[in-house]
């Protein structure tokens, strides 16, 4: 991963790998020891749920684990920011919400043994803390939609540095194993292990040349080319593609995926970019 990062970029990569470690921890010592595991899950939701009641009810007067509390709101005076604020925190709490049900549910069901009960609650608290950032991105999407101007710039370059972040801890070697181990099956084992790149743009740019000016396009095309060759000169490609992928429905920002045929590859293009892309590369 390369280490001179935009600021920005550098603190979501943090953000996003700190995240990820959460989750594996929580996976070791949910297999080391489940018992622990699911007591830690069982009594940290409804705490979690208190405090973000209680903070919604201090900072924004309304009870968001009751009905009607949008309408409730909508009566008093409140900027957007505070109103996406409180729409997190409200989503959060729904997630929160859900996973205590399915607790409560393991809980009530006699034919589960204690084994078998605890990894279940141990699954619930891999998926919650799952939710939780699923949350932070899909009000990220929403802020961008729902305001104008600066407000919907932050939250449209915010949300694309948070996933530039989490597509670094995918990407990284250093922290996804499966994918060293695949990218080193296609690499000469006697060739330095320099087997990755991410570029990231400082702003939120959805259309692939619409969003850019003639200059700003030809020089992001030269590095590219400087990433693609390098690429090729470093796994021995038999030949490269270059690909960008989205819809404003569903991955609404531009990016390039810059693939390696590996040398002898009977399958065809359209295949091995196929196959690349159910793997996570």
């Amino acid at each position: 991963m390369h280490d001179m990062f935009d600021a920005k970029l550098q603190a979501s990569f943090e953000a996003a790998n700190a995240h990820r470690s959460g989750i594996e921890a929580f996976k070791k010592l949910a297999k080391r020891d489940p018992a622990v595991a699911a007591a830690r899950v069982s009594k940290g939701f409804p705490l979690a749920m208190q405090r973000i009641r209680a903070q919604a009810r201090e900072l924004y007067g309304v009870d968001i684990a009751r009905e009607g509390w949008k309408e409730q709101f909508k009566q008093k005076h409140h900027s957007d920011a505070e109103a996406g604020l409180l729409l997190m925190a409200a989503n959060n709490y729904s997630v929160c919400s859900w996973c205590q049900t399915k607790l409560d549910a393991y809980a009530a069901d006699g034919s589960l043994s204690d084994e078998e009960r605890a990894a279940k609650v141990c699954e619930v608290g891999v998926e919650a803390l799952r939710g939780l950032e699923a949350v932070l991105l899909h009000n990220l999407q929403e802020e961008s939609y729902r305001t104008s101007g600066e407000a919907a710039r932050f939250g449209k370059d915010t949300l694309a540095a948070r996933l530039a972040g989490q597509l670094a801890t995918r990407i990284s070697v250093r922290t996804n194993k499966p994918l060293a181990k695949g990218l080193d099956d296609i690499r000469e084992h006697n060739k330095p292990a320099r087997r990755e790149r991410l570029v990231a743009l400082k702003e939120h740019s959805e259309q692939v040349t619409g969003d850019f000016t003639v200059e700003e396009y030809l020089g992001l095309q030269r590095f590219v080319y400087r990433v693609t060759e390098a690429v090729r000169t470093e796994v021995g490609a038999e030949r490269m593609y270059i690909l960008t992928f989205g819809s404003n429905q569903g991955n609404s920002h531009v990016h390039w995926h810059v693939v390696p045929l590996p040398p002898g590859a009977l399958r065809g293009a359209a295949e091995h970019v196929d196959q690349l892309e159910q793997g996570g590369i």
